[in-house]
């Protein structure tokens, strides 16, 4: 009896640390969507370095970070750091961010002194010492390198002594990365139009007109952004997959203005795609992943964006026959647990607003909602687990004193 009340209370420890952990990677989640939100304003790139380097320290708790950009004319790395320090250079190919930059490969580091691309000069110069890396590049939606995102020294703070522990970065560290890159890549590219645009000569009717549309513009992203943390806050309190596919269907139909959207859950053991919610189609929905583009992704990890998907091979028109509907458009996005692992795919037909076809926006949108659908999905699914072993234990505990109560009675 003992023995299974320590189980019991294991299993409850264990439960506990995964709703912490869940609740810091939705945390996460908000707060990069409220950092893009400011980042998106931006219309000086002084601005956005400023921006990218201060969020990045808070969201990956790291010590330093930079921001490079890639100035094609002179093959240099760039960066800005305040008004009074002169900006800083480095070749292209210089170093650790320099490798970054030239391969388009995602670089960690455990300790940049036993890596032979870093300059250990540098820590000697400016009485430093540079441990833990974190380089990941910042690219176009052409696959062109804008630049790298640079974080040194990851640390935690001991809740006993409050000290400072360096250690080092993680694989959620490297995917909060990559995607706060994504959006880093929007706001450059958005300072380099405006900027653009600034140089030449406009009217005032020109400028009115322009700041206007840019007001517009940033006033329905930051919507389209604040409906997106909305959403993910409802969909972590969710305590039913069934709940869930429902809510992230109408949060991914509404955010990017598709017809329909279907969340299907991914099982890797039976390769199998199924949903309760699937527009189109009454009841479950249940099929073999090989030869579907859903399955595609699922497999592949990678998003899939069709303007006709009638020209790809392997879609299927067989449900546009069944249900008298015309596929056009089509987006599916990978949905993926904190592990690396693909558990769903979210796909979205037909765009109804604005240009026909799915824009790179709205690419990046769907990106970001999944990270709270696979978030909630995971937390769904460990605490069913977590449920079910305390049932299980607190089953066996009472079957285990009704067999000591005959034995007692005997």
């Amino acid at each position: 009896i003992e023995k299974t009340v320590s189980h019991l209370k294991t299993l409850e420890a264990q439960l506990a640390e995964e709703k912490t952990s869940s609740a810091s990677v939705q945390q996460r989640t908000k707060t990069m969507l409220e950092m893009t939100c400011s980042l998106m304003m931006y219309r000086e790139i002084e601005h956005v370095f400023e921006g990218v380097m201060a969020n990045t320290r808070k969201l990956l708790n790291a010590d330093r970070a930079t921001l490079f950009l890639v100035d094609a004319e002179t093959k240099e790395l760039y960066s800005y750091v305040s008004r009074t320090v002169p900006e800083i250079r480095i070749p292209l190919s210089a170093g650790i961010v320099g490798y970054c930059a030239t391969h388009k490969e995602v670089v960690r580091v455990a300790d940049a002194h036993d890596d032979y691309r870093f300059d250990k000069d540098i820590d000697v110069q400016t009485h430093y010492r540079t441990r833990s890396v974190l380089c990941v590049p910042v690219m176009s939606e052409n696959g062109v390198v804008l630049g790298v995102i640079q974080a040194l020294n990851k640390f935690c703070v001991e809740e006993d002594s409050e000290v400072e522990r360096h250690i080092e970065f993680v694989d959620e560290d490297v995917s909060t990365l990559q995607s706060w890159s994504t959006q880093v890549s929007l706001a450059i590219i958005n300072v380099q139009d405006f900027q653009s645009k600034q140089t030449h000569a406009m009217t005032k009717e020109e400028e009115t007109s322009s700041l206007k549309r840019a007001l517009e513009d940033a006033r329905k992203k930051i919507l389209q952004l604040q409906n997106m943390i909305a959403a993910g806050q409802h969909m972590s309190a969710l305590k039913d997959i069934n709940a869930l596919i429902a809510a992230s269907v109408s949060a991914a139909k509404d955010s990017i203005h598709a017809d329909r959207c279907s969340l299907f859950m991914y099982s890797k053991e039976s390769n199998e795609l199924y949903s309760t919610v699937a527009e189109g189609v009454e009841g479950e929905l249940r099929f073999d992943a090989n030869g579907t583009l859903a399955g595609l992704v699922a497999s592949s990890g990678n998003v899939l964006n069709l303007h006709n998907a009638y020209d790809h091979p392997m879609f299927n028109p067989k449900y546009d026959r069944e249900t008298k509907y015309r596929t056009k458009e089509m987006l599916c996005v990978p949905v993926y647990s904190r592990d690396g692992q693909v558990v769903a795919v979210l796909q979205l037909i037909n765009k109804t607003s604005g240009v026909a076809g799915f824009s790179q926006e709205d690419v990046d949108l769907i990106n970001a909602l999944s990270v709270s659908v696979g978030s909630a999905i995971e937390s769904i699914n460990s605490t069913a687990r977590q449920d079910e072993q305390i049932e299980n234990s607190k089953q066996e505990l009472l079957q285990m004193n009704a067999q000591n109560q005959v034995k007692d009675h005997r």
